[in-house]
């Protein structure tokens, strides 16, 4: 019988995808957490490179773009909690 394996190589745009769809909840869908995560990315790479960190990239880049995601949230209930209270 064929094992199944899991093919970890993501390309930069099936990245995104999982990133969004990782942080995706019932407020908030994929699409709208897409610049959010493409943020985090961002920073995390830079600061990788900057860096010259030994760990693991794809932790490490998703540990920005949870911040960046988390970040992003909080502003937005925020923002629509002070509308409500009006």
């Amino acid at each position: 019988m064929k094992q199944n394996l899991f093919n970890s190589n993501f390309n930069h745009d099936n990245f995104i995808e999982y990133m969004c769809l990782v942080f995706e909840d019932k407020h908030f869908k994929s699409d709208e957490l897409r610049p959010s995560v493409l943020t985090g990315i961002e920073k995390g790479l830079n600061k990788y490179n900057e860096k010259r960190r030994k760990v693991n990239l794809f932790v490490y880049v998703t540990y920005f773009v949870k911040k960046e995601v988390t970040d992003y949230k909080k502003s937005k209930l925020l923002f629509n909690l002070s509308f409500k209270k009006r």
